[in-house]
């Protein structure tokens, strides 16, 4: 399980851009860890889990996404993502929770 998540870890921070420093900054924990996340050599505790849904604007149950079309099609809105600060991570992240929140309230 642990590799599905790594996989998901580096194939959706690839597609944004992001650097394991980057990702790691915005989870407060060391480079070297997320890289084992992202790696898929250590598993990655559910709070962070969810800090990094959060950040991707990804539903949690994506992370164990085995089919990388589904968790493409889940990428709700992207941001150009060079050269952002870590309060522009955060208010993105922000940003993409309310999208979520509006596009599961219209959906019922």
């Amino acid at each position: 399980m642990k590799q599905i998540i790594g996989n998901n870890l580096r194939s959706l921070r690839e597609k944004f851009h992001y650097t394991y420093e980057d990702i790691a900054n915005y989870l407060g924990i060391e480079r070297g860890a997320y890289a084992n996340y992202d790696c898929g050599n250590r598993e990655m505790p559910y709070e962070l889990m969810l800090k990094v849904c959060e950040l991707y604007g990804i539903s949690l149950s994506h992370l164990f996404e085995e089919d990388v079309v589904k968790l493409d099609d889940e990428l709700i809105c992207c941001f150009r993502t060079d050269s952002l600060s870590e309060q522009d991570r955060k208010e993105i992240a922000w940003f993409k929770n309310i999208v979520r929140n509006y596009l599961k309230i219209t959906e019922c």
